[in-house]
């Protein structure tokens, strides 16, 4: 029975087969070392990120509730390489060693987009949320009122043409009758006295000087004739009336032309008085259809505003229309009269200097006689004022004395100091509503900013009242107690910055008054304009101060700037009380009126959910407020206050270590990996 020779298989496999069986196992093994590696490596970078993020400002973390790292290239290289070697597996398996790290930090805060980001990180949602519903809830209630604002705007417009109207009758008065110290005026005597007496001088020489020429006609008959001693005569009855030509020019110009042209101008100007009057009262008219058409227009104004807004359009008449087209139309038909007048006397004038021999004294009388200097037009604007009577300029006083009262020492930003903001405008804002009638243009505009800006809800998109509440818990206002301020706090008032801005720490209390002034006259004056008490009581003001000047149109604007005044006395008190820390309603009733008008405060209060305080004003300017220059002022704030601790230009929330590592290889040499790892707040 034969055998299978086997002798020499084993070497065989072992010469041959096995060798390739380890190499197999060993380039696996290198394969999975190489895998494991890495992994530690990318682990240990990530780490590394993490330890460079874990070095964030204490400061910024428990002031504001922001994450964020300061430090240098240097540091943070240093950092993540040390952490980096830790936390590397140091085992003779792969010997791992750092050829090569980098660090690269991004997002700065300064950048506007990264600190939004980190407001809304830091903002908890439903702390943040219910608070902003809660200012909601009240702000709600102010979007009705634009439609009554927008009225009260057009009836300030109302005010200003009568305040045209009057500024015009005042002119025109002085025009016709003379005043402050006018040389010409529509009615000026000397045309029939100084003006005669020039004319008579002017024909005089006139008359002269025709003797002379038909002498000197004469001289140059006979001197043609032949040779005559009378040449000689000729020549100096020629010089005479050289001499009486320049003497009736003198006259002319002198006392003549000048009286012509100075009586022709004023009688323009009164007629362009008169113009400006007719236009204003048609602007009136047009104004007052329009409040008519708001009103129909109006759908998110309680049925019982609208209903007394209808009153706003009882404010022209068949008395406006009579006045000006009874009284003034007389006065013009006069004026243009003179107008025509003298335009003849130039005509006149002007053919008897150019040389005409005809006699033109009894057509220059004539016409001189034409001209009626004895146009009836007065004006008593005392009659006007009323002051002492119905104490606008008292009101007055009292709204402005809260805007002119400086708190405590000022404190500036001085101008070496570098913030985020540099090169942004600050917000400057006033409040110039005069109660005496010069000019109604600050009130119109305050109430114009408040009905189409302030009070669009559009802009109360969660972001924007997400950053507001931010802002409100973080940042001092003048209400916050001193517990609530940040240590080392720069400003007194940060969001009073954040709204407006300025340098130094008393404007910002200046734009907020006038701010909080501005709104608070807008609602004043409408719970004015639409409280019966009140018109009844402005009204009777207006008719025993008024006067006879417009045969009763004046009591409406009269009306309409004492209810001024009360509404400038009112945001007055209500700002200085806002300034206290009390809450104010957003539209009064008569019981919430605290300024004695004469008229009482019976009536019920309004409740205290329909009221505001300072900071829900605060809230209202943030809402308005673009989001980039609120940003960029809260960073500014951190960075006045965060002085000494880290700088907000060197502050960053994101950053990248970049490795190049090397380890043992199973097939011999050394393994190459190069990892990146990015980490953030």
């Amino acid at each position: 029975m034969a055998y299978l020779n086997n002798h020499g298989s084993a070497t065989i496999f072992m010469g041959v087969v096995m060798p390739v069986v380890i190499g197999a196992c060993i380039l696996l093994s290198d394969v999975c070392l190489y895998d494991s590696g890495k992994r530690i490596i990318e682990n240990s970078i990530n780490a590394s990120a993490h330890s460079i993020l874990g070095k964030y400002s204490g400061y910024l973390k428990d002031n504001y509730d922001l994450y964020a790292f300061c430090m240098s290239d240097e540091r943070a290289m240093a950092l993540a390489g040390d952490n980096l070697l830790m936390n590397l597996d140091d085992s003779k398996m792969f010997d791992f060693k750092i050829e090569k790290i980098s660090t690269e930090k991004s997002k700065c805060i300064n950048n506007k987009y990264v600190i939004l980001g980190m407001l809304e990180k830091a903002a908890p949602d439903d702390v943040y949320q219910s608070m902003a519903d809660e200012f909601l809830e009240r702000f709600d209630i102010l979007s009705g009122l634009g439609g009554a604002a927008g009225i009260i705007t057009l009836k300030m417009k109302i005010d200003k043409a009568y305040q045209k109207i009057k500024d015009s009758m005042a002119a025109l008065e002085k025009i016709i009758n003379g005043g402050d110290n006018l040389k010409y005026y529509v009615n000026l005597a000397g045309l029939n006295t100084d003006f005669a007496e020039a004319v008579d001088t002017f024909n005089k020489y006139r008359f002269e000087l025709a003797g002379i020429k038909s002498e000197i006609e004469q001289l140059v008959l006979e001197i043609e004739d032949g040779p005559s001693e009378k040449a000689g005569i000729k020549m100096l009855l020629e010089e005479q009336a050289g001499v009486l030509r320049e003497k009736a020019a003198d006259v002319y110009m002198e006392f003549i032309e000048g009286v012509v042209n100075g009586l022709k101008e004023a009688n323009k100007t009164a007629v362009s008085y008169i113009r400006d009057i007719f236009i204003e009262n048609v602007n009136i008219h047009v104004l007052s259809d329009a409040i008519k058409d708001n009103i129909e227009t109006i759908n998110d104004c309680p049925d019982y505003l609208k209903d007394i807004l209808y009153t706003c359009t009882e404010l022209v008449s068949d008395v406006e229309e009579a006045f000006v087209e009874q009284v003034f139309e007389e006065i013009r038909i006069e004026l243009n009269k003179n107008i025509s007048i003298l335009s003849e006397l130039e005509t006149i004038f002007k053919t008897t200097m150019e040389g005409e021999d005809e006699d033109l004294s009894k057509e220059i009388s004539d016409a001189a006689e034409k001209y009626n200097t004895g146009v009836i037009y007065v004006y008593n604007e005392d009659l006007i004022a009323g002051r002492d009577t119905d104490k606008r300029s008292f009101f007055e006083e009292l709204g402005k004395r809260v805007l002119e009262k400086q708190i405590g020492k000022d404190k500036c930003i001085q101008e070496n100091v570098i913030l985020p903001s540099v090169g942004t405008d600050s917000n400057n804002r006033e409040f110039k509503v005069t109660s005496l009638g010069e000019d109604t243009k600050s009130g119109e505009n305050e109430i114009k900013e408040f009905s189409s800006s302030v009070i669009t809800p559009g802009r109360a998109l969660l972001r924007n009242l997400l950053v507001n509440e931010y802002i409100m818990q973080h940042f001092a206002d003048e209400n916050s107690r001193s517990e609530e301020r940040v240590a080392g706090s720069f400003f007194k008032n940060e969001t009073e910055y954040i709204l407006w801005g300025a340098k130094s720490q008393n404007a910002n209390i200046f734009f907020t008054k006038a701010a909080i002034m501005s709104t608070r006259f807008a609602l004043d004056a409408i719970h004015v304009y639409t409280d019966s008490g009140k018109i009844a009581k402005a009204n009777a003001i207006a008719a025993a101060t008024a006067g006879w000047w417009t045969m009763g149109a004046g009591i409406p604007v009269m009306s309409n700037l004492v209810k001024i005044s009360w509404a400038i006395a009112e945001a007055g008190v209500d700002t200085r009380k806002l300034w206290q820390g009390q809450s104010i309603p957003i539209i009064k009733t008569a019981g919430d009126w605290i300024t004695d008008i004469g008229t009482g405060s019976a009536g019920i209060k309004s409740p205290g959910f329909l009221k505001m305080d300072y900071k829900d004003y605060l809230r209202l300017y943030l809402m308005a407020m673009s989001m980039d220059k609120k940003i960029i002022r809260l960073l500014d704030i951190i960075s006045l206050n965060s002085h000494g601790y880290f700088n907000v230009f060197n502050a960053y929330t994101e950053v990248t270590v970049t490795a190049l590592v090397s380890y043992r290889s199973l097939t011999g040499g050394r393994h190459e990996v190069e990892v990146s790892a990015t980490q953030s707040y």
